[in-house]
């Protein structure tokens, strides 16, 4: 059993970030618009969470299974890693911003940091979906009887 976890780790750990980024993104937002409740400590551990999945989602993508057997690997990967970058300079400054309680800073670059927000959150649901791509149109990873529907070449 802990062998076939292992070897599908990936779509495991993959729902995290796609979920705590949104939860993260959508705290931000609520609170942004309540009087004093826009702090830069608040919601960090939710992008400090998101930073932890999206890096682990990163490396574990099992990009030998999918080399030659579709177009949608590339841009997949790519997404994530920008998508990950994103998500770390977010919690990044969340956290530089705490450490030097600089909470006028924040509120004055409020929309600024919400629009990125946005970005990051708009990055995740298209790796998402390029993923989803190359699971459900291609086979990727998909056994069936114990064989890969669409090995890789």
């Amino acid at each position: 059993m802990l062998t076939e976890v292992i070897q599908h780790i990936h779509p495991i750990i993959v729902h995290f970030p796609i979920a705590i980024i949104t939860i993260a993104f959508l705290y931000d937002v609520f609170n942004a618009f309540r009087e004093g409740a826009f702090l830069p400590e608040r919601g960090l551990a939710l992008w400090i969470i998101a930073v932890i999945g999206a890096w682990i989602s990163v490396g574990t993508g099992p990009e030998e299974h999918a080399h030659g057997n579709t177009i949608y690997l590339g841009i997949h990967s790519t997404l994530a890693d920008i998508t990950a970058i994103i998500v770390s300079v977010i919690a990044a400054y969340r956290l530089w911003l705490t450490i030097t309680n600089r909470k006028v800073l924040f509120q004055k670059l409020k929309y600024l940091y919400l629009i990125i927000s946005v970005v990051a959150v708009v990055f995740i649901f298209s790796v998402g979906y390029y993923g989803g791509k190359m699971v459900y149109e291609d086979g990727i990873g998909v056994k069936v009887n114990n064989t890969y529907v669409n090995p890789s070449r």
